[in-house]
């Protein structure tokens, strides 16, 4: 084995046991190189280790003047830092002319793909800067690791969840401490922005922007370490400048806090380390070696410790300042994902300061942007993110749900559907960061709205009360839609809000809207004609009838009522669903009668003339009636059919006459006997006369007889009863 190093191997007794050489000689690696073969008098295997620094060295052995073999195999690890511009110096690796192999082996946990012009970042995201190259342009493209003519085929493929899954790698989850500048003023006793302790008013504050965010970020670090039990965090800076003030600055954090609030000190008391790139790396390694014997450390640096550094006892990472880079955040996190007892979680920590008058409870806020583009980054590593992404209708299954709740903490309650519509944003991926933020804090603005009003139908000119122009963002959307410049993911995200894409449509939808509510409260459409609603309706049946109604209005309106255009007629329509609701109210039909009224509407006559004129309704009229059980043969209207009285009946309501009234009845007189009409005169006429032929029985004769006193045929009987 030979390191391309100036390394001494001879003063490491284990490099020399390994049989492991080095050299920084092209001339004398092509001479080890030219004797690997089969023969005895050859090296059997020969591995050579070297940095894509010095892939020179192993391209000069091909001018050496030795016959060099190719290599079997090259593995190249840490392969995304050989992607970019194909000119660069890494990445002669990939050209088969300068480094000769036989089968090349490509691995990274965080492959580099080329999908649009690479944005380098700066420390301050608001304004980041393109890089270009300088000379001829070359396309990055080319050597993308997903160009399978320069990488190949990817032959496996070890996602980080099922790593965790495996139990080869720790979860993590996302903690995201929030400090308002309110909290952090009262915390450290300081004044509110534009005023002194005693009140009066001072141009700067006692301390300036820079020196409060330090501080933030020093109590917001202590805190999540202390309500989740972390003991090594390391912090990632933008810049070593900010690095060394955090690191300088949180002793004199936690004395300030002692004095201002002793109840508001943190838990924890951790030892501080700072490492830059200035450092030699005997001083990094002795840093790195305090750094995991301590109980409780935090790490600072800039973006000095990602491959190669390996501490297994990290267990938090901080991202002090916003980045976009997938590299940076994957490689950062990595090193707090190496096992070192089971069931480790580590904790990634993105830090809020929430400056005056912001909204500290709006995650889509521009206090929250350093949360959204470090998750960007995450979500090209982890597919857990973005599996569920192009539902957004049901963005939230129970799995779904679960892993949110499981891995995000913010210091107040979030509705996971706002997590989750975060994430649906950071999908999108775009390269300019203005135009990410843009959409954020229009689709805040727009959820805001939809949520105090129940709509999207903004007007044009709208500002909402943070000063963000809603009425323009929803207009630019919808002059981008109809251009087909916006995505689909993006469009399913407003569709998810209810966006109104088309004003005229949304007219429209609104009447039908309205209509669905006459609906609901009158169980028909048959609305009157002198209503907005009702005109609306009768408008639309007219181009239903001329043919004229766009087919999908037209089923908007049969999927809300099958007979909304009123087949039998307006008046037919209200009425039947008159006698519908009252009966699916539990009336029962047997108490209808010709007399009912329903809502002053004479509904038994109309019930009576539907049922006797059945032959003459329209099939579609007597399906209806037959589905409330309103047919001829069930017709609760009809004469209930009695039993004939007997003569002894009748004898006996005589009786009750003769005793009631004193005397004998009229030939024309009648009584109401259980609602019905007994003419009692003209029975009592009719039983002389069958008495006078004869025609009475004996026995009907004695029953009458024992009423009167005397002849009881005679006009002039009187009754036992006065007697």
């Amino acid at each position: 084995m030979v390191i391309v190093s100036s390394m001494d191997v001879a003063g490491r007794e284990d490099l020399v046991a390994a049989r492991v050489m080095s050299t920084t000689s092209p001339h004398a690696l092509g001479g080890l190189m030219s004797v690997v073969g089969e023969a005895g008098d050859q090296i059997p295997a020969l591995t050579v280790i070297c940095t894509y620094d010095s892939l020179n060295k192993i391209e000069e052995t091909q001018k050496t003047g030795y016959d060099v073999p190719p290599f079997d195999l090259a593995v190249m690890d840490e392969a995304h830092r050989i992607a970019g511009r194909s000119d660069k110096k890494w990445a002669i690796v990939n050209d088969v002319q300068r480094i000769h192999a036989d089968r090349r082996l490509y691995m990274t946990a965080t492959p580099r793909i080329f999908a649009a012009p690479e944005l380098a970042e700066s420390a301050d995201l608001s304004r980041p800067r393109r890089w270009r190259p300088q000379g001829p342009e070359l396309d990055a493209f080319t050597n993308s690791m997903d160009n399978e003519q320069v990488y190949g085929k990817k032959v496996v493929e070890y996602p980080l969840a099922t790593a965790v899954a495996d139990g080869r790698a720790a979860d993590y989850r996302i903690v995201v401490p929030t400090l308002t500048d309110t909290d952090l003023r009262r915390r450290l006793n300081l004044p509110a922005p534009g005023t002194t302790a005693t009140g009066g008013t001072t141009g700067q504050d006692g301390k300036d922007d820079g020196a409060l965010r330090t501080t933030a970020l020093h109590l917001s670090v202590l805190r999540a370490m202390t309500e989740h039990g972390l003991k090594k965090a390391l912090v990632y800076f933008n810049l070593v400048s900010d690095a060394r003030r955090f690191a300088r600055e949180l002793p004199h954090t936690l004395r300030l806090l002692a004095k201002a609030d002793p109840d508001l000190v943190p838990g924890v008391d951790p030892q501080l380390f700072f490492a830059h790139g200035e450092h030699t790396p005997a001083q990094r390694a002795d840093i790195f070696a305090q750094f995991a014997a301590a109980d409780v450390a935090i790490l600072a640096n800039s973006r000095l410790i990602a491959e190669g550094v390996d501490i297994p006892s990290v267990d938090a990472i901080v991202f002090a300042d916003p980045t976009r880079s997938v590299i940076r955040c994957v490689q950062a996190l990595g090193r707090a994902l190496r096992l070192d007892v089971s069931g480790k979680t580590a904790s990634l920590i993105v830090p809020v300061y929430v400056p005056p008058g912001a909204d500290g409870e709006n995650i889509l806020g521009t206090a929250y942007e350093p949360v959204w583009a470090i998750a960007c980054a995450l979500a090209s590593h982890d597919h857990r993110i973005l599996e569920r992404l192009p539902d957004k209708a049901n963005r939230l299954p129970k799995e779904t749900s679960d892993v949110i709740a499981r891995r995000w903490r913010f210091d107040f309650t979030v509705h996971p559907e706002r997590i989750a519509q975060a994430m649906d944003l950071v999908s999108f991926d775009p390269r300019d960061p203005a135009v990410s933020r843009s959409r954020r804090l229009g689709l805040a603005a727009a959820r805001s709205y939809r949520d105090q009003y129940g709509h999207l139908d903004v007007p044009a000119d709208y500002t909402d009360p943070t000063g963000h122009r809603l009425g323009t963002f929803i207009t630019t959307m919808r002059d981008a839609a109809k251009a087909g410049r916006l995505e689909p993911d993006w469009i399913a995200e407003l569709d998810a809000l209810g966006m109104i894409w088309d004003k005229h449509d949304a007219a429209w939808r609104g009447r039908l809207a309205a209509a669905a509510d006459y609906l609901r409260a009158h169980g028909h459409l048959a609305v009157p004609a002198t209503t907005p609603v009702g005109a609306w309706l009768a408008e639309q049946r007219h181009l239903a009838t001329k043919n004229t109604l766009e087919a999908a209005r037209a089923e908007a309106l049969t999927a809300l009522a099958a007979d909304w255009r009123l087949p039998h007629g307006a008046d037919w329509h209200r009425k039947y669903h008159l006698l519908r609701a009252h009966l699916a109210g539990g009336a029962d039909p047997a108490t209808l009668t010709r007399d009912t009224q329903l809502a002053g509407v004479k509904i038994g006559s109309w019930l009576h003339r539907q049922l006797t004129t059945w032959p003459t309704l329209h099939p579609g009229q007597q399906q209806l009636m037959t589905a409330l059980g309103l047919t001829p043969e069930a017709n609760p209207l009809a004469p209930a059919r009695r039993a004939r009285r007997t003569f002894e009946q009748t004898v006996q309501l005589l009786e009750l006459f003769l005793h009631r009234e004193g005397r004998t009845p009229a030939a024309r007189e009648t009584i109401r006997v259980d609602g019905d009409t007994v003419k009692i005169g003209a029975w009592l006429a009719k039983a002389r006369t069958k008495h006078r032929s004869s025609q009475l029985p004996d026995h009907h004769v004695r029953l009458i007889a024992a009423l009167f006193e005397g002849d009881w045929t005679a006009e002039d009987a009187v009754p036992a009863v006065l007697v």
